[in-house]
């Protein structure tokens, strides 16, 4: 279902949407703020960690998730 736009005066005020469609443009926005995040420690100069560690490392937390 897509979301439904309520004005009041010509200005947009409200917005009813599905559990589905909030859901994934929470997960959606998440992400985004992870990807500028990891952007900004790039720039500046903080040291990263390969793809490997950083599943060993959410293993360890009993994530579950799958290594590399």
């Amino acid at each position: 279902m897509d979301p439904i736009f309520i004005t009041k005066n010509g200005f947009g005020d409200m917005v009813i949407m599905s559990m589905e469609a909030y859901d994934s443009l929470i997960n959606s926005a998440y992400i985004d703020n992870a990807i500028e995040v990891a952007e900004r420690e790039i720039k500046e100069g903080r040291p990263n960690i390969s793809a490997k560690e950083a599943f060993r490392r959410l293993d360890s937390k009993g994530e579950g998730y799958a290594t590399m």
